[in-house]
């Protein structure tokens, strides 16, 4: 039994597909790809949340990483 179906908790989970170049081409809901157009708002929005996740992973694996890198990454 899933954590989501135990808690009995309905939410959509959705994946991003990548490319060859590893950037990000479609999502996956429900098990299909949904084409992204690259000129449109939704990319720019889930290239940014890519961004910061991809940050903060790097944060976490790098305690020497000082906080003010990450406060500049941040604000630009």
């Amino acid at each position: 039994m899933s954590v989501l179906e135990e808690l009995k908790l309905s939410i959509p989970v959705c994946g991003m597909v990548k490319d060859e170049h590893h950037r990000t081409r479609a999502l996956l809901v429900d098990f299909r790809e949904v084409p992204i157009p690259t000129g449109g708002e939704c990319f720019k929005l889930l290239t940014r949340i890519q961004d910061e996740v991809s940050f903060y992973d790097y944060l976490s694996v790098d305690p020497y990483v000082e906080k003010s890198r990450y406060i500049l990454y941040l604000t630009t």
